[in-house]
């Protein structure tokens, strides 16, 4: 499987706010939101969350949770949620600071003294203060109540001048002042220029605080002499038969390979179309959510990318393209096994009487985990159909913690894959002065 360097960042993103652009004077502090951040403070324990959704994650809402305690002293606990399942897990205490990974081992993450404490509130309060820098300012529309508690309502609106459009409304516990909910509906502003060159907007942010001064919530250094789960043995003499099932791609006359990749939360497709003819070519297709953000052609030696579906072509670098393994060859761009590095002999037979859409397979299953884009080897389990006809892999689907990813293989042999063959290879820029 390979990897755009547009998606290199996903990981950071998660934890903390995605960035709007930054055109617009900032008007100074908004004192409402001001306030509510002072008088949160003043509490013992907290938990606070950012639920989003985003062209980012498809349809999947991705939760930033942070839990505070104050007492004995003051620690943090941050997580990224992805449907139900804890993607990311960061624990930051005045010893230190560790983070899990989509379920793997905790591994001690440096930090500098006391850093962890310039950003006590987390993620959900540093998005409104962001959203304050762009001009938000909040007016009163008067009294509420939110599950049984009285709150004041407040409602704000973006300024075309921020770049960026929209409302948020605040809700404040109307007898201590601190935030109970916050609610916001963003997107881009007309004529407005996304500066990722990836769909970030619109999108709809829900900011929950609860737990208020709940004497449950401890935050304590993670055990780290925990032992990992223990793994399924597999089956060694399947290992031929899985290298083999990617090696059979080659013999195809052409495919088309879909790989989904739902890595904490992110909803990223690459869809590449192959033709194994004399020469070879490859198109590929990178979309986060339903936005195709680049395009690849390999053929004839060279490899030219473009941006979006229409932009102009020019010969690939590698700030714009990575492989996982070398360089991004028509053998980079048509190499999908890199997951199972090391594991094809951890596979057991699971059945050789199912069928795949009419097609008889053999389903072969593994509990060693897989290596994923982020550099981490994530326990989970993989399921892989193979052909019995021809031996090439036809699925594989991988299911971790906070991740989901498939790759599909379809029209075989399809005289429609071939419409791009015929391209000629765009001109690389003339070399010399």
């Amino acid at each position: 499987m390979r990897v755009s360097r547009l998606l290199s960042g996903a990981m950071a993103l998660l934890l903390v706010a995605i960035a709007l652009p930054a055109t617009g004077a900032a008007q100074g502090p908004d004192r409402v939101l001001a306030s509510a951040i002072a008088a949160l403070g003043e509490l013992t324990s907290y938990q606070i969350d950012i639920e989003m959704r985003t062209p980012y994650f498809g349809d999947t809402p991705v939760t930033s949770r942070r839990l505070v305690a104050t007492e004995p002293e003051l620690a943090y606990r941050d997580q990224a949620i992805v449907e139900g399942e804890v993607a990311v897990d960061t624990i930051t205490t005045t010893d230190g600071a560790w983070m899990s990974t989509l379920g793997t081992p905790w591994i001690v993450m440096e930090t500098g003294p006391n850093a962890f404490a310039e950003e006590r509130h987390g993620a959900a309060i540093q998005r409104l203060q962001i959203l304050v820098s762009q001009g938000l300012v909040f007016t009163e529309v008067g009294p509420e109540v939110i599950d049984e508690r009285p709150v004041i309502r407040y409602t704000g609106t973006l300024p075309p001048a921020s770049g960026s459009e929209g409302t948020v409304d605040l809700w404040i516990d109307a007898a201590e002042g601190w935030p109970v909910k916050a609610v916001a509906d963003l997107r881009l502003a007309e004529g407005a220029v996304d500066p990722y060159s990836v769909p970030t907007l619109p999108t709809h942010e829900v900011v929950t605080v609860s737990r208020v001064d709940d004497p449950t919530i401890a935050i304590m250094p993670p055990d780290m002499d925990a032992s990992p789960a223990p793994t399924t043995p597999g089956d060694p003499a399947l290992a031929g038969t899985v290298t083999g099932a990617f090696a059979a791609l080659t013999e195809l006359p052409s495919y088309v390979a879909t790989a989904e990749d739902g890595t904490m939360g992110y909803a990223s497709t690459v869809e590449t179309v192959v033709v194994n003819g004399d020469p070879p070519a490859v198109f590929v297709s990178y979309a986060l959510g339903d936005t195709v953000t680049m395009q690849a052609l390999a053929m004839s030696g060279s490899v030219q990318t473009r941006e979006g579906t229409d932009g102009a072509w020019s010969p690939a670098s590698v700030e714009q393209l990575a492989c996982d393994d070398g360089p991004c060859d028509l053998e980079g761009l048509t190499t999908f096994d890199h997951g199972l590095r090391g594991r094809a002999g951890t596979f057991t037979l699971v059945s050789d009487t199912e069928q795949l859409d009419g097609v008889p397979v053999l389903h072969l299953r593994s509990e060693a985990g897989r290596w994923l884009p982020q550099a981490v080897d994530a326990p989970g389990t993989t399921d892989l159909w193979i052909a019995k006809d021809g031996g090439h892999v036809l699925r594989m689907d991988f299911d971790g913690q906070g991740t989901r990813t498939s790759l599909v293989i379809s029209h075989i042999g399809d005289p429609a894959n071939g419409g791009f063959a015929t391209y000629a290879p765009p001109p690389s820029p003339a070399s010399g002065g």
